[in-house]
């Protein structure tokens, strides 16, 4: 059996509100999200870790737009690493997500945010 190695993903961005946080993870979870835990429950926003699912550039693009669209005051980063989490890792995509828009970035996203974190929650 041929295991699939998921790719780690960097997200970091401003806090939301508590509420604002439970609809977001929500909504990642009904539409099969690139991952939930981004968005923690007290509304900090920060993820390093595998994605749950495989990704591409597209993919994850379309995950993007889809959040930009539900959540048009959410400003994050997102990075797409090259492989997977405890490997070296160089980026193989950037985006920012600011006011509604996906925008494909050539240097970092994450400048002014939070470090993302490794916490997961225990749901």
């Amino acid at each position: 059996m041929t295991t699939v190695q998921l790719p780690q993903i960097l997200v970091t961005g401003l806090p939301v509100s508590s509420e604002e946080a439970q609809k977001i993870r929500e909504f990642c979870a009904i539409h099969g999200m690139f991952a939930i835990d981004w968005c923690h429950h007290d509304g900090t926003i920060g993820y390093i870790d595998a994605s749950r699912k495989p990704l591409n550039t597209t993919v994850l693009k379309q995950d993007l737009t889809k959040i930009a669209n539900a959540f048009p005051s959410l400003q994050i980063g997102v990075t797409l690493m090259s492989g997977s989490p405890g490997q070296y890792n160089t980026p193989r995509a950037q985006f920012s997500i600011m006011e509604t828009k996906v925008t494909k970035e050539l240097s970092t996203p994450h400048l002014g945010h939070p470090a993302p974190q490794r916490i997961k929650s225990s749901e």
